[in-house]
């Protein structure tokens, strides 16, 4: 079978697929299993089509309350998805706060503060029954979050989770200037731009942070409440034999 990473979509930009990364121990991420995207309040129903041909059964909302409400997902009501909302954060004014620390200290912040609300979303991540797609608005410091815990918990190397969260940059021009135009939150646009186009040091420093801390992404969500045995669901479903890729 064909795989890809990412996808091309005319109305989502940042749609990518976690499989094909290898990991500490010889196995590789599975196709398939997890997604991560932007936010897709836009999306047309012939890429909705095709979003449901990729066999997603459940969906994990990190999205602000307020950007919820106003960029509705074309999916919230969809019978055949189980649709979660589990904003890590909860308003603009603390985001935009945190931002004029610098975005390094933005991302270490977020995990600092919100342990309950990370092991909400792997507790969705470990028990769905279906492809999984978790999304933000851009794609890139929520999402980007969520997604380098995913890859550090199953053992993918440093490097290869900084160059995942880097190919943002590939896709985020144009996520960037429909922001501009939808003007959603009180951030000056050059502190946007700043805080959404990936930076390698940004998920590199989040990194060290949690291997001194912790120990790890695994030792961090253990210390939130994810069990050991609820860890290495994610590894049974979310790594294969390489020569099975």
């Amino acid at each position: 079978m064909v795989y890809t990473r990412h996808y091309s979509f005319t109305d989502i930009h940042n749609f990518r697929d976690l499989g094909g990364y290898h990991t500490d121990n010889g196995r590789i991420t599975a196709y398939n299993t997890f997604f991560r995207s932007d936010s897709p309040h836009l999306m047309g129903e012939h890429n909705q089509a095709k979003i449901r041909a990729l066999g997603i059964g459940t969906i994990v909302d990190l999205r602000f309350p307020a950007e919820q409400q106003v960029m509705p997902s074309p999916f919230v009501d969809n019978a055949k998805i189980a649709y979660h909302t589990v904003p890590i954060l909860t308003d603009f004014g603390t985001y935009n706060e945190r931002l004029h620390e610098g975005v390094p200290r933005l991302y270490i912040d977020l995990i600092q503060q919100n342990h309950a609300k990370f092991a909400e979303v792997f507790y969705k991540l470990i028990y769905a029954d279906h492809p999984t797609w978790f999304y933000c608005r851009v794609g890139n410091v929520r999402t980007g979050i969520v997604a380098a815990m995913l890859l550090d918990c199953v053992g993918v190397a440093h490097n290869e989770i900084v160059t995942d969260y880097m190919r943002t940059a590939l896709y985020v021009a144009p996520i960037l200037q429909i922001m501009r135009q939808e003007e959603l939150g009180n951030a000056s646009q050059a502190l946007m731009d700043a805080t959404f186009w990936p930076r390698p040091e940004n998920i590199q420093m989040m990194l060290l942070y949690l291997r001194q801390c912790y120990g790890g992404s695994a030792g961090y969500l253990q210390a939130a409440g994810v069990t050991v045995d609820e860890l290495q669901q994610i590894h049974a479903k979310f790594t294969v034999c390489a020569h099975t890729i």
